[in-house]
């Protein structure tokens, strides 16, 4: 599972690098190539053109061929045209390498579903979640490789630099990533199945002994139509496509802006180069890790609703603030750090949430279609920094949106299982194990059982001798007393 980690991780890594990459080259390309505000936002726009054409691609590899080989093929695109555009030599030439590159960065969702696919149930959301601290560890080393490179040896050698993480996750994942068994298991490749299940226990020092595995139950993707037609997870649906498009454009927006913003104003660095504040911009960087952390702790306290929507909104009043690029640079520099912050907090709530919303049979499709409009609300980001807007009205689209998304999140069901207060009525540790009794009648003579799997002692205590105080399920094999709401007594069998 370690090593799984590592190379899903790299390629949450990988994505944030390559993403990350275009904000700090575009500044120098701007000036080696005097390229104007169109070009630049084209060029911008060019990778999440590529992450829109992409999922549907890999998603259907994937499907048909196995998790492994389409991420495998992803990272390789990913590393191939990251490596292109080192050598590239014209602004169209550049542009088309960068589509490619978001063109395979849409295939690294797939580290996501691996790591669900293959590790234990309890364990799964855990994990899933962890491979957030990969994003922020992604920015921050391009951060760095921007510190070495960029102003000594030129955005070609940042663009190397940048590419990468993925080649590593390629090379780990050439030679550890095994095929997801579930996968293997809706494909009838039972005895590959097995084979996968063994040498993953060899992995981990453990011994098997079974030689088969029982079938999954196959649960039948119903699509759109499915999802429209519910009421509830319809409305969810239009509510979560808000959000995901004013999530990213949000998240975007401030990360292309900060570059701007996040700038050494002394002399001794407007004469040397590009005048970053790495010192500002590290801080927004790192301040992700402190997000997803935070994000963790809210999420099983207060919940998604309120965490989505409380982060949203501070994301938005501090996105307004940057708009006054008349504030002194401390406030300028502290609302960008927290604008990201809170996003980045707010974002991974939503990640977690989306699932949770959603039945089986069509959770994938929704979760697919939400993220469609996140690419939408992607590439409008450059536009909305660009110098077609003024700095005011950027920070206004950027507080609005993320204004509405808090608002949404406020109409979304909660998914947070709250505790209920446990009220017993009778302590179950004083009985025996249960057994077959045969049937008898109540010490209150009010109720009688006819067919009993219910320890007789608990009946004679008068616990559950009322019609009204008891349900039974044969399917789960509980008992509920109603008197003690949330209190469930397992092992029992029907009572009539």
């Amino acid at each position: 599972q370690f090593v799984l980690l590592l190379i899903c991780g790299l390629g949450f890594c990988a994505d944030a690098a390559e993403l990350g990459y275009i904000s700090y080259a575009v500044k120098a390309l701007e000036k080696d190539w005097s390229l104007t505000p169109g070009e630049i936002v084209f060029l911008e726009q060019a990778v999440f053109v590529g992450q829109m054409l992409g999922p549907v691609v890999w998603g259907q590899m994937a499907d048909r061929c196995g998790r492994r080989p389409a991420l495998l093929l992803s990272s390789t695109v990913v590393m191939a045209f990251g490596f292109l555009t080192a050598a590239v030599q014209n602004f169209w030439q550049l542009v088309l390498v960068r589509g490619g590159v978001g063109f395979g960065i849409a295939g690294l969702f797939l580290c996501a579903d691996i790591v669900g696919e293959m590790v234990p149930e309890q364990s799964a959301g855990r994990m899933m979640t962890t491979l957030n601290y990969f994003w922020p560890f992604g920015s921050m080393y391009t951060l760095f490789c921007t510190w070495l490179t960029l102003e000594t040896f030129g955005w070609r050698a940042l663009t190397l630099c940048a590419a990468l993480p993925t080649s590593i996750a390629l090379l780990l994942g050439f030679f550890f990533l095994p095929e997801s068994p579930r996968w293997l298991m809706e494909k009838n490749r039972h005895t590959d199945a097995v084979d996968t299940l063994k040498r993953m226990a060899r992995w981990n020092g453990v011994t098997v002994t079974f030689d088969e595995i029982r079938p999954l139950a196959h649960t039948e993707e119903l699509g759109l139509m499915a999802l429209v037609q519910r009421g509830q997870q319809r409305r969810s649906f239009v509510l979560l496509s808000i959000i995901w498009f004013c999530m990213a454009l949000g998240y975007f927006s401030i990360l292309l802006c900060s570059v701007d913003i996040l700038r050494d104003s002394s002399e001794e660095a407007l004469h040397d180069g590009l005048s970053l504040d790495y010192a500002a911009l590290g801080l927004s960087v790192g301040s992700e890790l402190i997000s997803v952390t935070l994000s963790l702790k809210m999420l099983d306290t207060i919940g998604r609703v309120p965490t989505q929507a409380a982060m949203y909104i501070l994301g938005g009043f501090c996105a307004l603030l940057v708009g006054f690029r008349q504030l002194p640079y401390g406030i300028l520099a502290v609302a960008a750090v927290m604008c990201r912050c809170a996003v980045f907090c707010a974002s991974s709530a939503t990640w977690a949430h989306t699932p949770e919303l959603f039945k089986t049979d069509v959770r994938g499709t929704a979760h697919a279609l939400c993220n469609m409009t996140a690419k939408l609300g992607s590439l409008t980001a450059p536009f909305v920094v660009s110098q077609y807007f003024s700095a005011a009205a950027g920070g206004a689209i950027m507080a609005v949106s993320l204004a509405v998304a808090s608002c949404s999140a406020l109409m979304l069901p909660e998914t947070m299982k709250r505790k209920a207060k446990v009220l017993l009525t009778f302590d179950p540790t004083e009985y025996a194990a249960l057994q077959a009794l045969e049937p008898h009648t109540c010490k209150n003579g009010s109720y009688s059982h006819t067919a009993t799997y219910i320890h007789k002692a608990m009946c004679e205590s008068g616990a559950f001798c009322r019609p009204s105080g008891v349900i039974c399920s044969n399917d789960q094999k509980l008992l509920l007393n109603l008197n003690s709401p949330g209190y469930v007594l397992p092992g029992f069998f029907k009572v009539q």
